[in-house]
């Protein structure tokens, strides 16, 4: 594997090839539970922001996706120095703490230019466009090349990286034609409303209604510590 440079050192963020990564990677994640579970939510992470290509059917957890999953955000200059300690991975509880710090960071870190090419992949630009609020032409504008694209509005971007990460919870159980059923499917526990009719006009990501869409996807992928 290449090595991942970060825009603001000129020392490689991955020392290891796959293989000794794999080799202790898998160790970690055998005597910690936790690191397996995020390691896989790190991976769901990046396809649905769309930094690693996303499968259409769930995938299995593997240490080469998770290798992949580090670099392409490495290379987008998130979780620097957490990418680092996972990647020398001394034992597992510094990976873990790592894991958390990474976790933590992609998931206050909108990827918008990444985001709409695969949201609207996954979920089609009708439906996206209807979950974020805007016209198709928007999204056509927003997701163009930078040269010739606009910049995605902030509170735009924010409701565009929650409806990331909430397929990014779905992923583990659902195709792409489930993900996109879901969010169109009342659920009791939303009152009889499906998630789309939570997440109507200009919501915000920490109100009520999307939280609550948020805890419920999040339900289907419950941590092995819960």
């Amino acid at each position: 594997m290449a090595s991942v440079r970060s825009a603001s050192s000129s020392k490689p963020l991955r020392e290891r090839n796959d293989e000794e990564f794999a080799e202790e990677f898998t160790r970690c994640a055998d005597t910690e539970p936790m690191v397996a579970f995020l390691a896989a939510r790190l991976i769901a992470r990046a396809e649905a922001t769309g930094v690693i290509p996303a499968a259409d059917e769930p995938q299995q957890f593997s240490p080469s996706l998770l290798s992949d999953a580090l670099s392409a955000f490495g290379k987008l200059g998130v979780g620097h120095q957490a990418i680092m300690i996972i990647d020398r991975g001394r034992s597992p509880n510094e990976v873990l703490k790592a894991l958390i710090a990474l976790d933590d960071e992609v998931e206050t870190s909108p990827l918008p230019k990444t985001e709409w090419r695969a949201l609207s992949s996954r979920l089609g630009m009708a439906l996206l466009g209807r979950l974020v609020g805007i016209s198709d032409s928007s999204i056509r504008r927003y997701s163009a090349p930078k040269t010739t694209g606009r910049t995605t509005p902030t509170d735009v971007a924010g409701r565009l990286h929650f409806l990331a990460l909430v397929v990014a919870e779905l992923a583990g159980g659902y195709n792409t034609h489930g993900i996109r059923r879901w969010f169109e499917r009342p659920r009791s526990r939303l009152g009889g409303l499906s998630p789309a009719e939570l997440l109507v006009g200009d919501w915000d990501p920490e109100t009520d209604g999307p939280q609550q869409v948020r805890a419920l996807a999040a339900s289907l992928s419950a941590s092995p510590a819960t």
